[in-house]
């Protein structure tokens, strides 16, 4: 074994020379691995901020780092976020909400849409073909303020053609709608107008008869013709027929007589014959119930057509003496012989 030598002052000078040296690049080595660090902890603290401003713009969690990436210079690999998960920087631009559907607006139009009229008629209380006490009143209230004026009324209790005629005039003198049948308008205004009509105002022809027995013929103005025998007294002024007896009236009829191109004739007459349910021959078979000829084809008889029409329509009958009260007619019918007396005054 040959024991260690003293180095040559040379060898020695170059040896330390190569410490020196080696000790420098340590120094250099760890100088540059510290700043490596550094440089990648700023990366990361970069990487981090950035995903929180992301989470914190977009409300999501921060995308996660998957995968490494070595950065050179540095003492190993650091875990940095990877390219393939990019980082989204929050936008500048205000999330766009989409609007909800909208309710399309209709434009205003210049034509107002048309709309049903309402009737401008009310529903009538009383119209043609009634029949009864308040037709009775109605009529008791025309005539009342008819009184002077050319219409005329009758009080039967019969709505016909008379009555419409008379509710026409009433409307039109009032500037109400002339229908002819009584609405609640038109019967309040009469009702206002007039009084309430008396029994015997309601019931004329009742009036007439239940003072028969104490009111004779001469008391009621008869023509002195009928104040002897058993008479059939028809007055055409009055539209007024009565059955008396030796002076003493015993029923009471309302009547109509013939149209003026027809008119009913006057004078003293007979009763020629009779037939309960006569039809005219000569006008299509016309119901002439009740019949009691005195003058050619002349009779009184019960009328439908006066019913319905009154003093109305044609203005009268085609000659004979009408009556519109059944019961009534059907009575004198009963009492009446074959040779009494008829009298007919204008």
């Amino acid at each position: 074994m040959v024991p260690n030598r003293p180095a040559a002052p040379g060898l020695r000078a170059g040896r330390d020379r190569q410490r020196v040296k080696r000790g420098a690049a340590m120094r250099t080595s760890h100088g540059r691995a510290t700043v490596g660090v550094a440089v990648v902890g700023l990366a990361v603290l970069a990487t981090t901020a950035c995903s929180a401003g992301g989470q914190a713009a977009t409300g999501g969690p921060a995308p996660a780092v998957t995968s490494g990436t070595h950065i050179p210079g540095t003492a190993g690999s650091v875990t940095a976020a990877s390219p393939s998960t990019p980082v989204t920087a929050p936008s500048a631009t205000l999330p766009v909400t989409a609007a909800p559907p909208s309710t399309p607006v209709t434009a205003p139009s210049d034509t107002i849409a048309a709309t049903k009229p309402e009737s401008s008629v009310a529903p009538p209380l009383l119209s043609r073909g009634d029949s009864g006490v308040r037709v009775r009143e109605l009529q008791a209230r025309l005539k009342h303020r008819a009184a002077g004026r050319v219409t005329p009324v009758d009080v039967d209790g019969v709505y016909g053609t008379g009555t419409a005629a008379a509710v026409r005039d009433f409307q039109l003198s009032r500037g109400l709608s002339r229908t002819g049948n009584v609405d609640a308008t038109t019967w309040a205004r009469l009702r206002s107008e007039t009084r309430t009509p008396s029994r015997a105002s309601l019931y004329p022809e009742a009036a007439t008869t239940d003072s028969a027995t104490t009111r004779t013929a001469a008391a009621l103005g008869l023509d002195g013709r009928c104040l002897t025998g058993r008479v059939v007294c028809a007055d055409k002024s009055r539209r007024r027929l009565w059955w008396v007896i030796d002076g003493t009236v015993h029923s009471t009829l309302t009547v109509r007589f013939g149209r003026p191109s027809l008119p009913t004739s006057n004078g003293v007459f007979q009763v020629l014959w009779k037939d309960i349910d006569h039809k005219s021959k000569q006008y299509d078979d016309a119901p002439m119930p009740f019949s009691m000829f005195f003058h050619g084809g002349q009779a009184v008889h019960y009328s439908p057509d006066f019913v319905a029409d009154g003093y109305g329509g044609p203005g009268g009958s085609h000659g004979c003496i009408n009556t519109r009260d059944r019961a009534a007619t059907a009575a004198l019918f009963a009492q009446v012989r074959v040779g009494d007396t008829v009298v007919v005054t204008p």
